[in-house]
């Protein structure tokens, strides 16, 4: 009775054993999206680079494009990136808000060619906070649509988002920066509020900038409000308008 009662006790011991989650040992580290050590980054020259992706030697490549812009080899893929941003700058004969953004208007509409987007807002689809601002965007295209005949006394500048998000790397290397350096309103802000040329105005954009890059307000509504609000009173007179945006592209090999 007693061997009868030591076997059930042992089956049931073997029972609930085998009932217990297993826990596998860890990995070898070969997915480089999950172990950047395994990740290696160096300086190449774009002629070099070319070679490399075809290969397959360079997974990637973030820079100049290695192709310039011709079409790409079968073992190589790309992605565009925001490169930078087009702004009209009113010639003499636009001294009026009106004036200045009706040629603004005029020279978004001629924006063209390889890379070049039209787009007369600020904050781009490349940007992760577009949503709150897309309506305003749709209402921006849809102006410079119908715009006055004219020539468009602007001249069309290209602002590269390296140079503009300088402030943003002020943080010391081994952190990301502030959250806000990547967004669309924080680039409006640095392209366009040193243009202003009314102080009350300057003012205003200055106090809601502050605001944000403070963290407020926390209320995730009221936010995208004031948010909606820096951009607008930024276009609003049209000194240094945005009339679209540059990309580039960043070419990897087919095998990564």
């Amino acid at each position: 009775m007693a061997r009868a009662t030591i076997l059930r006790a042992a089956l049931l011991l073997v029972c609930s054993a085998a009932a217990l989650p297993a826990v596998a040992g860890h990995e070898s580290p070969f997915y480089p999206s999950f172990y950047p050590q395994e990740i290696r980054v160096e300086t190449v020259a774009p002629e070099a680079a070319a070679a490399a992706l075809r290969t397959g030697r360079l997974h990637a490549y973030v820079g100049a494009d290695p192709f310039g812009g011709g079409p790409l080899p079968a073992e190589v893929r790309a992605v565009e990136s925001l490169e930078g941003f087009l702004v009209a700058i009113p010639g003499p004969s636009a001294r009026t808000p009106e004036a200045r953004c009706a040629a603004a208007a005029r020279a978004a509409a001629s924006v063209s060619g390889p890379g070049r987007h039209r787009h007369p807002y600020a904050v781009t689809p490349y940007h992760a906070d577009y949503l709150v601002h897309a309506d305003l965007a749709a209402k921006a295209a849809a102006a410079v649509q119908h715009a006055p005949p004219g020539p468009a006394d602007a001249r069309v500048e290209v602002v590269r988002l390296d140079d503009l998000a300088a402030e943003g790397r002020a943080a010391a290397a081994a952190f990301p920066g502030p959250p806000w350096r990547k967004a669309g309103w924080f680039h409006a802000y640095r392209l366009q509020a040193d243009a202003l040329a009314e102080p009350a105005a300057r003012r205003r954009v200055e106090e809601m900038a502050a605001r944000l890059m403070a963290g407020e307000p926390r209320d995730p509504e009221e936010r995208a409000a004031l948010e909606r609000s820096l951009v607008t009173a930024l276009a609003a007179g049209c000194e240094r308008a945005v009339v679209g945006y540059v990309t580039r592209r960043e070419p990897y090999a087919v095998e990564y």
